[in-house]
């Protein structure tokens, strides 16, 4: 089912299956569940309304959205929260590479690991990581970057500075690594 709630506005949608890319796509109201997996695109450039998928989803959740909610049970693919203005994105287990990548605002919550990059050029929005981080990319440490980032329940860097002292890079490539 492709585009499922294309420029939804209020309602409900269930789909007992899979949904293939951009559901959610323009949605700025109403639900959409989805009980198995979800493609690529889900919920971009979303304004409001909330999108649940029970499975895993792909690539580039939440691009450019600016409001609404967003829930995975399982997985996503890369770049979760690209370029995201507002809202929320709950992922329940793993996300890819590049997690909260150009996010200027709205709220990543990653409960399992991430891939590489994650916080990577945030101009402001908070991503959090409960488990583990295959790498940070050294400009999350640059006064340019203004999002918040919360790893394993620790704010390690805030609107541009280290949220405390001895958090630096080589800290959390130790910890990483161990």
């Amino acid at each position: 089912m492709g585009h499922t709630g294309y420029r939804m506005s209020g309602g409900e949608i269930h789909v007992k299956g899979d949904a293939e890319d951009y559901a959610g796509n323009s949605m700025s109201g109403g639900e959409i569940y989805v009980e198995g997996n979800a493609g690529d695109w889900i919920g971009n450039t979303m304004t409001g309304g909330e999108i649940h998928i029970g499975g895993n989803a792909g690539d580039e959740i939440g691009f450019s959205m600016s409001g609404g909610e967003i829930r995975i049970e399982g997985n996503a693919g890369n770049q979760t929260g690209y370029s995201m203005l507002k809202g929320k994105i709950l992922i329940e287990g793993d996300a890819g590479d590049n997690a909260g990548y150009n996010m200027y605002g709205g709220d990543v919550h990653i409960k399992g690991n991430a891939g590489n990059y994650a916080g990577r050029f945030m101009s402001g929005g908070i991503l959090r990581i409960d488990g583990d981080v295959a790498s940070f990319e050294g400009n999350i440490f640059s006064p340019d970057n203004k999002g918040t980032i919360i790893w394993k329940g620790e704010t390690i860097w805030e609107n541009g500075r280290k949220a405390k002292p001895g958090w630096t890079k080589l800290n959390v490539e130790k910890k990483i690594a161990e």
